[in-house]
């Protein structure tokens, strides 16, 4: 199990940060010409240079980096796939009649977008500081439905909704899995010790609900020594705004949807209200968890009292468990009542898009298409799918991550340091902090609201 989260830290940093790619054989099939890319004329890109920006540890000839005062290390798995990555690039360049060289100097210049994309043919958009709505708005990357089928069985997975935006793709996301929705951690031996329900089990059973977590968390919170201090609490997280947005999301609820061929509001809605009002009550009435408004706790506090034994449940920040005396389980955070299954939630990223800025952006398309699906299984060499879920998750956690996979919804509005993110932080605190109804703290931000949502319908 240590082995376990040790490589599982190391593949969440990875996969928030990384996403690389492939390509097809060097002439094109009448098969391949469905399974991708749009429209049969050949394409020959005329000798052009295109440029490909990406993090330095992501260059398929770079297998080591310190950085920051962490080491990245490719893994067999990482070796086999930039290996193959490099093979299929140079199949792209003939087939194409293009150069391909990877640019790892111009984060910077990226991440500022009034750059335009002037850099890069192709971005890798992933990481910090990106602001993706900017992105699209502001015309810096293109839709590339025009040119990719994203209706063939390789790029028909719903984790290609991480850069979809009103119904069009603006970007590819190099694996058919995303294993980058939030988890809980808890500790099984207080779980089987105290003969309560395992919550890996009740999720294979469909029985992880809101319920069954809180009856889990009241029996695990006590006053240990009548003090009238609580010493061990069921639940411990460092703040309550992703609190309230994992109960948002697992009772079926949003903020900002695209329904009806447009962005509308739907943070009124009754699954909304009932959510924020459960994720209040687990600090306020039932006391479950520590509440962090009072007396602050970061991170590490948190880490104390898990590794203590002083909380059963908490996020998971991909921790090695290296200090843990006990056995952790790993488990989704439960269904609410108003969702039909589990649900998990993550922001947009980890794709790559074509630069507006482009010369020939139906080439570059085609070409970003080729490179980056290197699990098309219609190919001679591919990475299989099997292959990556099995090399960093042991047999008894395969079918969870394979089902958050297909259940991640993707949110372009939760990014705490854009207007929308801090909008809805705000709401939130009203909530948590003023004792306010949600109804009260929507109306104080409707005004803006409505301008920034009525600004996307243009």
């Amino acid at each position: 199990m240590k082995r376990f989260f040790r490589i599982m830290s190391i593949f969440i940093v990875c996969i928030m940060m990384l996403s690389f790619s492939a390509c097809k054989g060097s002439k094109k099939t009448d098969k391949q010409d469905s399974i991708l890319v749009k429209g049969d004329a050949d394409i020959d890109l005329e000798g052009q240079t295109i440029i490909i920006s990406i993090p330095e540890y992501m260059h398929p000839e770079i297998h080591k980096l310190d950085h920051q005062g962490w080491t990245y290390e490719d893994s067999e798995y990482d070796l086999k796939y930039k290996e193959l990555l490099l093979k299929r690039l140079s199949e792209v360049e003939k087939k194409f009649n293009c150069k391909i060289e990877w640019n790892t100097n111009n984060l910077a210049v990226f991440n500022n977008v009034n750059n335009k994309g002037e850099k890069a043919d192709i971005l890798y958009c992933g990481g910090d500081n990106v602001d993706f709505i900017r992105l699209i708005m502001e015309n810096i990357i293109v839709p590339l439905d025009d040119y990719i089928d994203f209706s063939s069985e390789v790029l028909s997975n719903s984790v290609q909704n991480c850069a979809l935006w009103k119904d069009k793709h603006y970007g590819i996301y190099k694996d058919p899995i995303n294993f980058a929705g939030p988890l809980l951690v808890y500790n099984k031996d207080f779980i089987e010790k105290e003969g309560l329900p395992d919550p890996l089990e009740l999720l294979k059973t469909d029985q992880w609900t809101w319920d069954a977590f809180l009856d889990i968390l009241k029996a695990a919170t006590k006053d240990l020594n009548n003090d009238g201090t609580i010493d061990r609490w069921g639940y411990a997280n460092d703040g309550y705004q992703s609190v309230f947005l994992n109960y948002l999301f697992t009772n079926g609820a949003s903020y900002i949807e695209y329904e009806d061929g447009k962005f509308q509001f739907v943070l009124d809605r009754p699954e909304a209200k009932y959510a924020i009002n459960f994720a209040k009550d687990i600090y306020k009435t039932y006391k479950v968890a520590p509440d962090t408004t009072v007396n602050a706790m970061g991170w590490e506090d948190i880490s104390r009292l898990f590794e203590t034994g002083n909380c059963i449940f908490k996020d998971y920040w991909g921790e090695t468990s290296e200090d843990f005396d006990f056995e952790v389980g790993l488990v989704t955070f439960p269904k609410g009542p108003d969702a039909s299954s589990s649900i998990q939630y993550t922001t947009p990223g980890g794709f790559y898009a074509v630069a507006s800025s482009t010369k020939n952006p139906e080439g570059v398309a085609v070409v970003m298409a080729e490179l980056f699906t290197l699990y098309d299984k219609s190919r001679d060499e591919y990475i299989s799918e099997e292959d990556l879920i099995k090399t960093y998750i042991p047999e008894e956690y395969v079918d969870i991550f394979t089902d958050i996979s297909k259940n991640i919804k993707y949110n372009w509005f939760l990014d705490s340091d854009s207007q929308f993110g801090q909008t809805l932080s705000s709401i939130f605190g009203q909530v948590m902090l003023k004792d306010k109804s949600l109804e009260e703290a929507i109306n104080e931000q409707k005004a803006s609201l409505d301008t920034m949502i009525n600004g996307m319908n243009k």
